[in-house]
């Protein structure tokens, strides 16, 4: 189609214009021919005379109309709209020029302007089902989601095959958290569309987010087949079996995220779950990606543990070893020729790094480790069985030793010493002062076996060895001297800089706060990999029970941590809400110091630390929308006060995480205590130590069999915590529920339950308000006495009143 361009031989005059595209008005047919009019050379050349048009002639509004398609079509969005918008208040009842301008908004991204034109557009095609879909999805990007669901809901009315009506509302009512409601659409949308990914993808989100694992797994698979490289879909997979108990699907997906994701912390430590959830012997090939994990979460290391060391035990020549030293504790001693042969047998990678990383629970490591050490330190001290030989080096890496001496720093040297090993630790240590003394550098073998028995720091090596320079140390050392020099020189420079918001003046504060300042509690290396979430969302989507409910959900949300310790829990709260602004309280310096290195080493920048008393926070002036306690009123005096206190500085509407001691669960550590008093033990180091050995060795065990299967039982600060603690309340669950009533709090749910034991308890009280009760909750716990060993750990809710 062609024109011939209005012209007074210059400039195109305004009357020419209009008088050109009234003809065109009148031989135009087609919007197709309209839209080639608009590109061709006349309708670009038209355009400058456009807007004069709208000046002249307001009242044609299929001029104007024209011109404004004119002008979109030339990348004009904006001008194209006024023009529109001009026409529009001419022609009112115009449904052409109506959806001309709605169809401007949309495409160009001014969606709640879209919104409305769409809106009043369906007054004149109230049965056409695109204008409710699009005013839908306008509505929705536009924020207004009441509009969008009633607007998507009418589409699938109209249109009940629709693709997109139905894969929008999905998605809305995933947000929402409406999980059911998602699946029973998306569910009818993929019968009408089998194949579709935009459908398939949504009704995944909402299968997996509703627990459907059924619907969830083979759509992943699909997925994943179609996607062999996408490492995400690989990492939902694992999640899913995960959750099933599948953990040999769990580890063989996560693996396969690993493989093409490899320096992904979440694919790293979803293998080490499955791999510490099957049942599967390890292989050499899962030795390696242990080790792989390990290297990236040292957190993997507690889960990889007991698999680790089982896979070595499978091992013949390092099983006759470890078979020395029985399970009771009561080793026989290795022979000098047997020492060596354990050496080679562990000194491998994997086995290194487990060590490095995580207390091993393990009597019988315990005591190979226990030998390997005294077999190195007799030998640098010339009193082994070689005399003063240095060959014996050759058969021990430094690699293994500062491995060792690191995990001796992580059970803050739980184990036993003799005499002689006192006399030669000391002697190795004046040694090393003498030679330091004499200008020379200190004998990284030497540190190493001090680091085994001494915490660096602590020694008078410590300042010798930082003021050495770079280069004259051997590089070997460098995890130790980090480890048990740098971190607690900086922890006691950070102590003495934190503000004390409240005074300490109960007996028993006080005498708490010197416990955690001896042993801040616990150590701990890295976290669980932690996804960032809105927190609004993370409540509502674990408890969705809050939907509707008047609560105040802020996008920058004021969270306490009351009594938080060495700052595990800032440091996961923190990674998961980055928005949000987090005190976190404590009595202890060094466990505040503790917690304020970590956050600092992990890039926390949304954390403030500093000294308290809960007993004494009426005095705060702040009101917080959530407030984690876990694991402290049962140390207070009066922990129902100090909780009261919590409670007054939560918002109305405001959350609560509390981890309580249980009664029932805590029988093994009673029966513990009971004979630490029977012994006359006190919480000294030495005690600790002879407190160990007698309750291994003792025939009457299973009422301890609980407590020696611990983490907690194979490190001096977190035994201490555990048995020699003078203040401990510890509570049942009619009693919680009491208290729970006292102070106006709703109960949720538990959390970090153990996966048999949700299951379990979910086959007799099947439903969300049986799994609420305390009261169901309280008759499974008598029949399963070890449901909450640990304690519980649950939150709750206070709610608003008028």
């Amino acid at each position: 189609m062609s024109s011939n361009r209005p012209t007074d031989g210059g400039t195109p005059t305004v009357e020419a214009c209009i008088a050109w595209l009234q003809q065109i008005l009148k031989t135009v047919q087609t919007p197709s021919a309209l839209l080639e009019l608009a590109n061709s050379d006349a309708g670009a050349a038209a355009n400058p005379s456009l807007n004069a048009i709208r000046m002249i002639a307001p009242e044609a509004a299929d001029l104007l109309s024209l011109a404004g398609m004119a002008l979109f079509n030339d990348g004009q969005a904006a001008r194209a709209c006024e023009f529109l918008e001009h026409a529009l208040e001419i022609r009112a009842d115009d449904p052409s020029i109506l959806f001309n301008l709605a169809s401007m908004y949309f495409q160009s991204n001014n969606m709640e302007r879209a919104a409305g034109a769409y809106g009043r557009l369906i007054k004149y095609e109230p049965e056409n089902p695109e204008n409710h879909f699009c005013l839908g999805f306008a509505s929705l990007r536009s924020g207004q989601t009441e509009n969008a669901e009633r607007a998507l809901l009418a589409t699938l009315d109209l249109a009940p095959t629709h693709l997109g009506g139905a894969n929008n509302l999905g998605a809305l009512y995933i947000e929402q958290g409406r999980f059911e409601d998602a699946c029973s659409i998306l569910l009818q949308a993929q019968a009408h569309h089998p194949d579709d990914p935009n459908i398939e993808q949504t009704l995944t989100i909402a299968a997996l987010q509703l627990g459907n694992f059924e619907v969830a797994i083979p759509l992943l698979v699909k997925a994943a087949a179609i996607n062999p490289t996408d490492a995400s879909i690989q990492l939902y997979l694992a999640r899913v079996y995960r959750a099933v108990g599948n953990y040999g699907g769990a580890a063989g997906a996560a693996g396969a995220a690993l493989r093409l994701a490899p320096n992904s912390d979440e694919a790293s430590f979803l293998l080490a779950e499955s791999l510490a959830g099957s049942a599967k012997p390890f292989g050499p090939n899962d030795l390696e990606f242990a080790a792989q994990c390990m290297q990236r979460n040292k957190e993997a290391g507690r889960l990889l543990g007991p698999l680790v060391c089982a896979y070595y035990e499978s091992r013949e020549s390092v099983a006759a070893i470890l078979g020395r030293a029985k399970i009771d504790h009561t080793p026989e001693a290795l022979s000098g020729g047997e020492i060596p042969l354990a050496i080679s047998a562990l000194d491998e990678p994997a086995f290194r790094m487990l060590i490095a990383a995580h207390p091993l629970c393990s009597f019988p490591f315990e005591n190979a480790l226990m030998q390997i050490r005294n077999y190195a330190l007799l030998h640098l001290c010339g009193e082994g069985e070689e005399g003063d030989d240095l060959g014996w080096r050759a058969g021990i890496s430094m690699d293994f030793l500062v491995a060792l001496g690191q995990q001796n720093f992580l059970t803050l040297y739980v184990q036993e010493e003799s005499a002689q090993e006192r006399g030669a630790v000391v002697a190795l240590i004046t040694g090393q002062i003498e030679r330091i003394a004499a200008g020379g550098v200190p004998d990284p073998y030497s540190v190493a076996v001090i680091a085994c028995y001494r915490p660096l720091f602590e020694t008078e090596i410590a300042e010798p060895i930082m003021n050495a320079a770079d280069g004259q140390l051997d590089p070997a050392l460098a995890p130790l001297i980090a480890q048990q020099i740098y971190a607690p020189r900086t922890e006691r420079e950070i102590a003495a800089t934190f503000e004390s918001l409240t005074p300490i003046k109960d007996d028993v504060s006080i005498a708490v706060r010197e416990h955690y300042e001896e042993h801040p509690y616990p150590s701990w290396q890295d976290l669980k990999p932690t996804e960032a979430v809105a927190y609004d969302k993370s409540f509502l989507w674990q408890y969705p029970i809050l939907r509707g409910r008047d609560i105040d959900w802020p996008a920058a949300a004021q969270i306490l941590v009351a009594g938080c310790g060495t700052g595990s829990t800032v440091a996961s709260v923190a990674k998961q809400f980055p928005d949000a602004d987090i005190l976190a309280l404590d009595l202890s310096r060094a466990s505040l110091a503790y917690g304020a290195r970590k956050a600092k080493e992990m890039g926390i920048l949304n954390a403030t630390f500093a000294q308290a008393d809960i007993l004494e926070l009426g005095t705060l002036e702040r009101k917080f929308d959530a407030i984690y306690c876990t694991g402290v009123l049962h140390h207070l005096r009066e922990p129902v006060v100090g909780w009261r206190n919590l409670v007054d500085l939560l918002k109305p509407g405001g959350l609560m995480r509390i981890a309580l001691y249980s009664e029932i669960g805590r029988a093994g550590v009673v029966a513990a205590r009971e004979i630490i008093a029977e012994q006359g033990y006190g919480a000294n180091a030495d005690d600790i130590r002879a407190c160990r050995a007698l309750i291994s060795t003792m025939t009457d065990k299973d009422r301890l069999a609980e407590v020696m299967r611990t983490v907690d039982f194979f490190n001096l600060a977190t035994c201490r915590d555990m048995l020699f603690h003078f203040q401990e309340h510890r509570f049942d669950l009619p009693a919680i529920k009491t208290i729970l009533s006292q102070l106006d709090l709703e109960f949720l749910g538990f959390v970090d339950l153990q996966e048999a034991t949700v299951k379990s308890f979910a086959e007799i009280y099947p439903g969300t308000e049986a799994q609420r009760s305390l009261d169901n909750w309280h008759q499974f716990e008598q029949e399963n006495p070890q449901a909450f060993f640990a304690c519980y750990n649950f939150w709750t809710h206070k709610p608003k009143r008028a």
